[in-house]
Parts: structure tokens; sequence; C-alpha cells
């Protein structure tokens, strides 16, 4: 019998997503590459997405680009600005081939319904400008169609704002690690500034929401001529379990938003994972000691269980895993499936790293726990942009197509603050390998796998592997 070889998500794995609008009806299924691709420009970012109805703000992202124009209609909701007042206004925009040479494109306010504009553009000829008011003085949006018909629409008033800079200060004005460890029934208290070339709008996320009535939130007035934005910070702990809690501080200018990210460690605890579908994972470090323990318990089940380091061991897939109830394990590497086999040699793979993700098959359906002593080694708590100072390590660079991730540290994080390259898709597979697309802006939690369809040779990512 042939050994079971991981695969990446197959499109039987995904559950496809239905929108309907009028009689506009577009399947998106997982593994679907071809067709239809839409760019959207901001800051240096690129975000591919499939063919379909979207809502594009323009406000937020200067320019979208449609690659492939579709054989039959296209229709989009476009959030854009006018010149005339300073206000976001919503139009559908509806592209259609006319023959082979031609296409019509048909701009409607959304909330009127009235037409806009309405032109003919050819492959390699003149742009169309457009006025979205009687009362512009200038042209708002411009449509162009390039000799290879790639079509693109551009914001015409569109401003690049500045990233903010976030602090985290604690009450002597030093700023806090990432990692921020807290007593039991006690209280954390700082200080929040955020700093950009306009007074960016403060918000803080408490992750797992449950202890949000523990966090308050004092807003300082700024010295005068001064464009921060302050607040006081107070987390309660009082009644808090020993557990980890996630506090994400963003900072919005423009609607471009710059997330910092802090880890309270109440108790020993610095990291936990507890979800439906995935190995209980529980973190634990002491204050007065670099290593931590890692301990992950396996369901009782034969099925395909997800599995992830978030932090960096010191030995071999042998000593991880010998003497547990564990048949195979499952990576991939560089576009190629790799297999840990128990009591077998020699195997694909000999380590098990951060950064990586793996799956894992048990021998019979009872539980087993993996421990381990293991070194944190987070990310920092704000990338803006992502630096990469130094020439490239190979595995900083996903290879084009798929690749199976994890994320390091203690820190949810999402993939959007750590790449400036955004031409990608993010898929997660729980127990029994049932996979499904994710938002490619969606919190990466450390201690699972995940699945990234590159569609370049251009994304890098700092993650700690080999």
């Amino acid at each position: 019998m042939k050994p079971k070889i991981l695969r990446a998500p197959q499109k039987s794995d995904l559950s496809p997503l239905q929108l309907k609008v009028g009689i506009v009806l577009i399947l998106v299924a997982a593994l679907i590459i071809s067709g239809v691709y839409l760019n959207y420009q901001s800051t240096g970012q690129a975000i591919s997405f499939r063919q379909g109805l979207q809502q594009v703000n323009l406000v937020k992202y200067g320019e979208l680009e449609i690659r492939a124009p579709p054989t039959g209609a296209l229709l989009l909701f476009l959030n854009t600005s006018i010149s005339s007042a300073q206000e976001e206004l919503i139009y559908r925009f509806i592209l259609q081939k006319r023959d082979e040479s031609s296409f019509t494109v048909i701009l409607i306010n959304n909330e009127t319904n009235t037409l806009i504009a309405q032109d003919i553009l050819f492959p390699g000829g003149s742009s169309s400008l457009i006025y979205l008011s009687d009362t512009d003085t200038l042209p708002d949006l411009e449509i162009s169609l390039a000799a290879d018909s790639s079509l693109k629409i551009t914001n015409l008033h569109y401003t690049q704002p500045d990233a903010s800079k976030i602090t985290f200060l604690d009450v002597e004005g030093l700023p806090y690690d990432a990692l921020i460890h807290a007593e039991t029934n006690n209280y954390v208290n700082g200080t929040i500034n955020a700093s950009s070339s306009f007074a960016p709008r403060v918000g803080v996320k408490v992750i797992p929401v449950k202890y949000n009535e523990s966090l308050t939130l004092i807003p300082i007035v700024p010295p005068a001529v001064n464009k921060d934005t302050m607040y006081k910070i107070i987390f309660n702990t009082t009644g808090v379990p020993s557990d980890a809690v996630v506090l994400d501080i963003t900072a919005t200018v423009q609607n471009q938003e710059t997330h910092a990210y802090y880890t309270l460690a109440i108790g020993e605890v610095v990291y936990a994972l507890r979800q439906d579908g995935f190995p209980v994972m529980t973190l634990i470090q002491n204050e007065r000691e670099r290593n931590a323990r890692v301990s992950v318990t396996l369901a009782a089940t034969t099925e395909l269980q997800p599995f992830a380091l978030p932090c960096e061991f010191i030995g071999t897939a042998d000593q991880l895993f010998t003497n547990l109830s564990i048949k195979k394990v499952y990576t991939f590497n560089n576009g190629v499936p790799q297999v840990w086999t128990q009591g077998e040699a020699p195997d694909d793979f000999s380590a098990v790293v951060p950064g990586r993700g793996y799956f894992i098959e048990l021998r019979e359906a009872s539980s087993v726990e993996i421990s381990a002593e293991c070194t944190i080694r987070p990310l920092p708590p704000v990338i803006v942009p992502p630096s990469f100072g130094g020439a490239l390590r190979r595995s900083d660079r996903l290879a084009r197509g798929w690749n199976l991730i994890s994320l390091p540290g203690i820190t949810p994080r999402s993939l959007t603050t750590l790449t400036l390259d955004w031409d990608y898709d993010l898929f997660q597979c729980s127990q029994g390998y049932r996979c499904s697309s994710l938002p490619i802006d969606a919190l990466l939690e450390p201690g699972k796998p995940y699945w990234v369809f590159a569609r370049s040779d251009h994304i890098t990512l700092p993650l700690v592997v080999e």
C-alpha cells in the first residue's frame, strides 16, 4: 500500500462562495486559477481577486487593473470620490465586450440610478476621462485599455496616505516589548501614541473578545500643534485566569490601517490555542526564564490533524515524535510533498521548524500529547513597511504555487502586514483536512498551518524557517 501523500487543497475540499446580484451569478471555487483577475494598487501593495462581483474602494486603493477582461459582462461597484465635494459615492461600473477589438464601459450612480458616462474603448487607444458631477472642474476617473486589453480604472484624486507610527509606553515612558508579562488580580497601565501626517483614528481590539470588558481607554489631549492621537490604556486582570491576551492597536489615516500587536501574558501562559477542529496548544514561559514549554494535545482520531510549532525546537523530528502513537507527519516544501514516518528511515525531513505547516496522522484513535522545550522568537510588534534588510534567505521567498506555512511567535498577524506583495490566495485546513478559503488579510494564528498559493515568485515573508 502506497503511503498517503499530502496534497494542496482541491476544489472538492472547499465550499464555493455564491453571490447573486440580479442576473449575475458567480461561483468562486478554491483552485480556479484562470480567468479574470482584479489588481488594486495602493502604496506599493497589490491585492488579487478572482473573477466575480466586487465592491472596489478607489478611495483606499488608487487604481484598479483588470488584467484579462471577460468575454461577457463584468459588474463592479466602485466607491470613489469626486473633486467638487469631500464625499464618497458608489457607482456601478459595467464592462461589456462589443467585438474582438472594442469594449463598452458604462458608469451609473448607484443611489440615483442615473447614467453618468458611457464610452467605447479600443486596445491601445486613448483613455476616457470621466466627470462624476456636473459641477466638477477636474476629471474624477480615468479609464484606459492597454494594447494587451488590460483595463485600468484610476481615481485621479487619490492621495497616498502616510503610514502611522504606533508606540505603547509603560508608566515610566519606556516602550513595552511585544510580550508583556502581567500578574493576575492587577492592572496593566500604559499610553498609546499614534502619529502620522494627520492625526490618526485609534482603536484597540482584545483577542479573545471575552476580555473586552477588562479594557479601559481614556483619551489624552496631545500637546498643541501636534498630529498625534493619544490614549491612556488600563487592562484589569482581576478575574482573568492565567491566559494570553492580545491587544491589536490600530491607527487609521485616510483608510490606511497600521497595526501593532502586543501580548499580555497573564500568569505564565504566553499563548493558547483552543478552537474546534485544531489541537489544543498552550505555551508557557516564566518571566525569568528564556525557554518556554509548548504542550499540544491531539484529538482521539485517525483523521489528519493540523500542526505547527510557534517556537523554535532545538531537536529533530525523531526526538519530538518518537515513542508517541503517531503514524506519519506530512508537510510541503518548495512545491514537494514530504513525509516523516514513525520507525522508518530515511524520512523526507528531519526537523520541525516554526514558519512551516504540518499535518499529523495518528496510529489509532487515542489522544496524544506532544510536549517540548522551545525558544520564542516573536516577530516585531510593528512592521511598516516590512523590512527585509540584507540578502534574502532562500526560505524567505515563497515558491510560485502552493506553500504550506505557519506563523511563528505568539501574536496573531495578517500576511498583509508582513509582505508588500499581496498577489496570493489563502486557505486553512482543520481536522480531517476540511479546507476553506480565507480573506488575504485574515489574522493568522500561531500553531495553525496555512496554505498560501503564490501567483508570483516575488513574495517574501520574514518567517523563521530553514
